[in-house]
């Protein structure tokens, strides 16, 4: 059986190819200009060509993320949610909470046995999302990558009052000109991150460890601040790219449908 999954997100599609329930491909591409269902489909091409499958030789596929309405070629759309869920629950160790940071969007999950039972996300403010990070990040002149490695030889702890990512922006200037050094700005900024996050995770009760996905678990200045202040072991993926479990769910949940199609 092989079985393909696309997330499409607000910056980058993600592929997983699966044969047999066992990941043998995976492609990451940043969005750009031109047709979405083109960018996708040309990340869903490359996938397979890595895993040296022909296009016509895939039972399933599954599109999830905020863009998978634009995706025609596919078998069908499942939310994201769902999709996350069924890819965390993959993954060891278990852990029965997980949360999902990205451009737009920071979520907390309860889940069991695959199946989200309860959710909080960021309002509608960037605050606590990687589009923060993003704004926070240019004054000082640094990529997000960047940020997570600097803010590990902070010695002084200052704060960012602003939770509006722009009145957040104005005060990390201010900050600049005080001659403040820019691995305790960093540090401040993943503390005010981190603080959104935790109270959402306040919401879900006793969290003693909670799975992190999405490319911002990859950053380890902000794995160490939501650690610090949620008071809870936060576990990145090591056995796939945590950027991927989104799409690894679809692939899960393309087997599980192929099945009971092939079944009826």
């Amino acid at each position: 059986m092989i079985n393909v999954g696309l997330d499409i997100g607000s910056q980058f599609v993600k592929t997983v190819v699966l044969k047999d329930r066992i990941n043998v491909a995976t492609c990451v591409d940043k969005l750009g200009s031109g047709s979405i269902e083109t960018l996708v489909f040309d990340n869903y091409i490359t996938a397979l060509q890595k895993a040296g499958i022909e296009e016509k030789n895939v039972d399933y596929t599954v599109a999830t993320g905020i863009g998978r309405e634009f995706i025609g070629f596919a078998d069908i759309q499942i939310s994201e949610i769902l999709c996350s869920t069924r890819g965390v629950n993959w993954l060891p160790p278990p852990t029965g909470f997980f949360l999902d940071m990205g451009m737009e969007k920071a979520i907390v999950v309860k889940n069991h046995d695959g199946k989200p039972f309860q959710s909080f996300r960021n309002d509608r403010c960037a605050s606590g999302t990687g589009r923060y990070l993003d704004i926070a990040a240019k004054p000082l002149g640094l990529s997000v990558e960047e940020m997570g490695e600097v803010s590990l030889k902070s010695t002084k702890e200052i704060s960012i009052s602003s939770n509006c990512a722009v009145f957040a922006e104005s005060e990390i200037i201010s900050l600049i000109h005080q001659k403040e050094k820019t691995e305790d700005i960093v540090r401040a900024i993943f503390k005010s991150m981190a603080s959104k996050v935790h109270s959402l995770i306040l919401k879900m009760g006793n969290v003693k460890n909670l799975t992190m996905i999405g490319g911002f678990a990859k950053n380890v200045g902000l794995v160490k601040a939501i650690e610090l202040e949620a008071g809870c072991e936060v576990i990145v993926p090591s056995i796939i790219d945590p950027q991927l479990v989104t799409a690894l769910g679809a692939a899960l949940i393309g087997s599980e449908n192929e099945k009971t199609t092939a079944s009826l």
